[in-house]
């Protein structure tokens, strides 16, 4: 079995663009897109699930490079506590598609990952 490669490297500029697309398409309303997103996560392609753990994995890391320390500490109100929208939602995305029950609402989000994976076209 051949290990799986993504085709670009994951980094914030990568991040940067699957969340403009998101927010690009999801403006715009365009379903077909959300559609197609989803029929690739219930496929649970391989490729799409490798570079959704992939970004979810760095916008962890980010988030804690940017406020680990005051995030981990009990004295910090809750509300600087919380993750950035970013990682959630890549979380999510990534739990449920995992999970073979890819939820409706992170179509968009789904078929960002996998365009910027190569997996579909626009």
């Amino acid at each position: 079995m051949s290990a799986l490669v993504l085709p670009q490297p994951v980094n914030e500029s990568a991040l940067a663009w699957v969340f403009r697309r998101v927010r690009d398409a999801s403006d715009a309303n365009h379903e077909n897109y959300a559609a197609k997103g989803l029929r690739v996560a219930r496929a649970r392609e391989p490729l799409m699930l490798k570079a959704l753990e992939a970004l979810t994995t760095l916008a962890e890391n980010l988030a804690d490079q940017r406020s680990g320390r005051i995030r981990r500490d009990a004295s910090t109100p809750y509300s600087l506590r919380v993750e950035p929208q970013e990682a959630q939602y890549l979380r999510a995305a990534f739990v449920t598609a995992d999970k073979g029950n890819p939820a409706g609402p992170m179509g968009y989000v789904y078929a960002a990952v996998a365009e910027w994976a190569c997996v579909i076209t626009r």
